[in-house]
């Protein structure tokens, strides 16, 4: 797991997780990003999805923060919805999954939230699940 922003999501598939875990141990990779928030689907309104474009008509609200100091996730805020990460959409907790493989660890990389209903760029450094 990638540790976005200090991001441990907590509406995870366990066996999922433990499969991709497996196969990275296989593959000899064995690095896993720490996301540090907590987040959850969310609907998005038409609205919403006009007004800024998105591809997805869901997103990840955060919930919460986790302070870590492996990771960067200090322009993120709690109740931005994450609808973007370096590029692509995202409308679920398995995008996010998808996306933070252990390539983007400490690497800075746009993310697209929704604040107050406007889409914003913020910056993110994933850290490494220790």
């Amino acid at each position: 797991m990638v540790a976005l922003l200090g991001m441990e999501l907590h509406a995870v598939d366990v066996p999922r997780v433990h499969r991709a875990a497996e196969v990275d141990a296989i593959r000899g990779l064995g690095r896993h990003v720490r996301r540090g928030i907590a987040g959850q689907v969310v609907n998005l309104s038409e609205r919403m999805i006009a007004a800024n474009k998105l591809q997805k008509r869901t997103g990840v609200y955060v919930f919460e923060k986790v302070a870590d100091a492996e990771v960067n996730n200090y322009e993120l805020s709690v109740g931005d919805i994450i609808v973007e990460f370096d590029g692509k959409p995202v409308g679920s907790v398995d995008d996010m999954h998808k996306l933070f493989s252990y390539e983007v660890i400490g690497k800075r990389k746009q993310a697209g939230v929704l604040r107050d209903g406007h889409k914003q760029e913020i910056y993110i450094v994933p850290g490494e699940l220790k």
